[in-house]
């Protein structure tokens, strides 16, 4: 990962002006699933379903993907309705109420996004490196296949103010490595992609 041995004198003397990163499996290990997630989120509510209940919701969400790839370049108020009408369909299925989908996703919220999460677990070294970068004056860009989502975890990782830029590809509306996501960045940058790294 990043050792501590790296030397910002020998990463200046390659003369990049700026240093961007993917976030999930390079920064924070990431063990997002929608289907345990929607486990929990029913638990947490009080909801008693049958053992495989979660596999149905991530077999809903799976066959809606271009709905929500289209929620996330809409707007988040999009992106939150498709949450509760997968939720909704994914109680009618299970027998439940769907009118309890609203708390379904303020608990799967919670779930995923509160300061006790596991879901989205930093590696120990990369707030490290972050700082360490940050601190020799580097421009630092999240570029990421992430839904818009990323902000809330980057705010959640304390992170938000080591990031000039943050990119999350289904917002943006291309996924890397397509070159469009990296050649926006440095426009928001202001550099020139020959004087830049991605990690």
């Amino acid at each position: 990962r990043f050792p501590d041995s790296v030397d910002l004198g020998s990463l200046a003397a390659l003369r990049p002006r700026a240093v961007t990163f993917d976030v999930a499996g390079t920064l924070v290990d990431a063990r997002w699933n929608p289907c345990r997630v929607a486990e929990a989120a029913a638990q947490h509510i009080g909801l008693e379903l049958k053992p495989d209940a979660g596999d149905a919701y991530g077999g809903l969400y799976a066959r809606r993907l271009p709905a929500f790839h289209a929620a996330n370049l809409e707007s988040d108020a999009a992106v939150r309705d498709f949450w509760i009408e997968l939720a909704a369909d994914w109680l009618r299925g299970c027998g439940q109420d769907p009118s309890l989908a609203v708390d379904i996703y303020d608990a799967g919220w919670q779930h995923l996004f509160s300061p006790d999460s596991k879901v989205f677990v930093p590696f120990p070294d990369a707030e490290r490196a972050l700082r360490r970068l940050k601190s020799a004056g580097l421009p630092l860009a999240a570029v990421s296949n992430w839904d818009n989502s990323l902000p809330v975890v980057l705010e959640m990782l304390g992170w938000t103010g080591l990031f000039d830029v943050v990119i999350p590809s289904l917002v943006f509306g291309h996924e890397k490595p397509d070159r469009r996501i990296f050649d926006r960045a440095m426009v928001l940058l202001g550099v020139d992609a020959r004087s830049a790294f991605h990690i």
